[in-house]
């Protein structure tokens, strides 16, 4: 289970390689966007403050803003001192006294360009960009070939994330001075941010690689666009592509991250874990990349994850812990929980990870699924819906919110029955149903049907209508409840009248543990298994205890029931099923294992139905479930054998069932098929064959709540 909800940390996330794109974009800012400077009129000032202007150039700004304090002393109002000592200012990290020192300036100097320009990208250092458009603006509406404004408005509108207006003034600068280095450092992270967009939020992958091959073509092997290009390769799934560009990166670890996450992508897990492994070796045995073994280290433990190495991954999860104490390690706790099952551990591991990374894509969406998988849906809805306010067009997010939705979209069904039994008696019918999630937290399904019973001789058929209704409500992440109410009307052969029969059941899902469900209920069974019991009118009461344990680390399950039932005519049932099997979570996925069936009656009826006084059963058991993400059809598949004990005797047993599911658009087409020499939960047993042919109609993609829940 927690392979299926926890698919997020196996992508190298856009929206990572967003923030390092601004992170460096904001370098260009500070330190390649020097405006010119008059050097007064003074000479001798000039030379005094050379070597002011060296400590600006060279990115030296706070000895810069200790020199020019020290100018300004002697030289007060000498506008250069002022102007280098503003911007000393703002570029060592007070952008907002270096804002009041040019607003000051400019109230002296009224529409000096020298000081617009400084005023305008002292907002960019404030992170303002919508107060420096207007200043830049004004400027270029005076002269347009101002290179200083151009280049300014261009930077101005990346940073403000308008992109398509961003990358038309940055062309404007470049045609007014094409070798200007910062212009072309500018174009270069342009290009990356409106790549950026249109792949994650606009899903435009052509436009997207259009703009990277603008920057390839100037340079081949820059690092930051080969980056940005195959993770677009991933989220667009060109996962092949994405693997060969990323071994075009010269950073090694990132390399091998990349090619891991595409091997994984392609369903090569065991060379995914390869690469990890390499990776990580890297950082043992070179000094140049040992900073970095706590980044190699988290990929490992997701590649590990991969391959179903739970148990290793979570050692190596807690040596990689004690020995960093890093907070960063708090989100590989919470995937580590998840893949094992454990949803509670993860909630909490993705709440204290928030606390220290608020704005995290993987806490933010990772504490979504674990709700998911907990049943509390409409928490799950609300993180996914603040996720896609954090990260816009984030594909991930808009998968999992389509999931939701279709788990709780309105649909019904129908199915047609055939059933044949060995004593030649038949069934046939038809069932139409539904299901409404009114909310989240509580689905509303019900069911008609009708059924003719033609006993195995010549006799009159009987016929069954049945409608049931059934309600279910996830309390909290640990408890759900589900009732059930079924009304029958049975017509009586050879009766001119009609029985009108009911049976309620109710039952609660308890979650014990990561590892152990439990299931108590109470039940109520009209028995029209076939003509006989119908004309018996035999009902029956059972209390039911289940008890579902799996434990991931080694993919063994152990699954009970216990029934206790008793029947209208007096007569009770003791019944055990207990299932040992072990999973293989492969392509397709297998199962198997041994069955153990104890039955016994407090009087045998066998005229009446069949009911044992001693029943043994022991089987083998085995069965596959394939989904492949581009096959036709969806197969799940079993076969059991075995012995059974009944009352002495001793006879061999087997079934088998095999359902074949195909989608088409909002519909899908089911046929089954079943065998079995035995129906031991039906008051009758022998030989038993079954056809059922079905299609399911999704009638919309959102559910009925999805407006109100959205707001």
């Amino acid at each position: 289970m927690g392979r299926e909800f926890f698919y997020i940390t196996l992508y190298v996330k856009i929206s990572i390689i967003a923030d390092e794109i601004m992170i460096a974009y904001l370098r260009t800012l500070l330190l390649n966007l020097p405006v010119c400077l008059f050097l007064g009129s003074s000479v001798g000032l000039c030379q005094d403050m050379n070597s002011g202007f060296k400590m600006l150039e060279n990115g030296e700004f706070g000895e810069a803003r200790s020199f020019f304090e020290k100018v300004l002393a002697d030289f007060p109002q000498n506008k250069t001192a002022r102007l280098c000592h503003g911007r000393a200012v703002g570029l060592s990290g007070d952008p907002e006294r270096a804002i009041k020192t040019f607003t000051t300036l400019l109230n002296e100097y009224p529409g000096d360009t020298e000081v617009r320009l400084n005023l305008a990208e002292s907002y960019l250092w404030q992170k303002t960009p919508t107060q420096a458009i207007p200043v830049y603006t004004s400027l270029i509406s005076e002269d347009p070939t101002q290179f200083g404004a151009v280049l300014g408005i261009a930077n101005s509108y990346s940073m403000d994330l308008q992109y398509y207006k961003a990358y038309q003034y940055i062309n404007k600068a470049l045609e007014l001075q094409p070798d200007n280095g910062q212009a072309r450092l500018s174009a270069k992270f342009i290009r990356l941010g409106f790549a950026n967009k249109l792949a994650s939020q606009d899903h435009l992958y052509d436009s997207a690689f259009q703009l990277l091959e603008e920057n390839l073509t100037i340079d081949p092997n820059d690092q930051e666009s080969l980056a940005l290009q195959a993770n677009i390769y991933i989220i667009s799934k060109d996962y092949a592509l994405a693997d060969a560009t990323y071994q075009q990166m010269q950073d090694p670890i990132t390399s091998l991250k990349g090619q891991s996450v595409a091997l994984h992508l392609l369903e090569e897990d065991e060379l995914a874990l390869e690469k990890a492994t390499e990776a990580l070796e890297l950082t043992k045995t070179s000094d140049e990349y040992a900073e970095r073994s706590m980044e190699a280290g988290q990929h490992y433990v997701s590649a590990l994850l991969w391959n179903s190495r739970l148990k290793d991954a979570g050692q190596f999860q807690d040596s990689l812990y004690r020995a960093n104490q890093d907070p960063e390690l708090i989100a590989t706790q919470a995937e580590v929980a998840m893949y094992e099952g454990d949803f509670v551990k993860g909630i909490d591991r993705y709440n204290a990870y928030l606390e220290f990374k608020p704005r995290s894509f993987n806490g933010n969406l990772g504490k979504a699924n674990a709700m998911h998988a907990l049943g509390m849906d409409k928490s799950a809805y609300n993180m996914a819906f603040k996720s896609k306010v954090l990260f816009p067009g984030q594909l991930d997010v808009l998968n999992f919110i389509g999931n939701l939705n279709l788990a709780h979209s309105p649909r019904v069904s129908g199915e047609y029955l055939y059933g044949r039994a060995s004593d030649e008696s038949i069934v046939t019918g038809w069932t139409t149903s539904g299901s409404l999630s009114i909310d989240p937290l509580f689905n509303v399904s019900f069911s008609y049907g009708e059924k003719e019973f033609t006993p195995p001789t010549e006799g009159t058929v009987s016929t069954s209508e049945t409608f049931a209704i059934d309600l279910k409500r996830q309390i909290n992440k640990r408890l759900k409840l589900n009732t059930h109410y079924g009304a029958v009307r049975i017509v009586i052969p050879d009766s001119a009248t009609s029985e009108f029969r009911s049976d309620v059941d109710i039952d609660v899902d308890i979650w014990i543990s990561k590892s152990q469900k439990m299931n108590v209920g109470y039940q109520t069974e009209i028995q029209d298994f076939n003509a006989a019991l119908i004309n018996q009118n035999l009902k029956t009461q059972s209390i039911v205890v289940k008890n579902i344990m799996f434990w991931k680390n080694s993919n063994i399950g152990w699954y009970s029931e216990l029934y206790r039932t008793y029947f209208s005519d007096g007569n009770n049932r003791n019944l055990l099923f207990t299932s040992l099997y072990r999973s293989i979570p492969s392509r397709p996925a297998l199962k198997f294992g041994t069955n153990l069936l104890l039955m016994n009656f407090k009087e045998s009826k066998p005229i009446n139905y069949y009911s044992p006084l001693s029943f043994v059963k022991i089987e083998a058991f085995a069965g596959l479930e394939y989904k492949g993400k581009r096959a036709p059809v969806s197969v799940l598949a079993d076969l059991a054998g075995g012995v059974q004990f009944v009352d002495g005797l001793t006879q061999g047993n087997w079934r088998t069932q095999v359902v074949i599911s195909r989608n088409a658009g909002p519909f899908e087409i089911q046929l089954k098929g079943l065998y079995t020499t035995i129906s031991e939960t039906q008051a009758a047993g022998f030989s038993y064959t079954e056809f059922r042919g079905g299609i399911v109609w999704t009638l919309s993609k959102k559910p009925v709540f999805f407006k109100k829940i959205s707001k």
